[in-house]
């Protein structure tokens, strides 16, 4: 069984390796001068953003098994 923290890091992961392959340069959990932590700080081309990894819905299986 997937838990909810098990399904949002391997999104997380796929994320990092999608980007990854793209060309772009990630960093897994910066820490940002007001205490925030979003997932990665992403470099490309001489730009750079930060992204927090969300999902609007969770996986089927998790209703499911509500």
């Amino acid at each position: 069984m997937t838990t909810q923290q098990e399904f949002a890091a391997t999104f997380e992961n796929y994320l990092r390796d999608y980007m990854t392959k793209l060309g772009m340069t990630c960093r897994r959990d910066p820490v940002l001068r007001n205490g925030s932590k979003p997932d990665f700080r992403v470099e490309h081309e001489g730009k750079a953003c930060y992204v927090e990894a969300t999902h609007v819905q969770p996986p089927e299986e998790f209703k499911d098994r509500r």
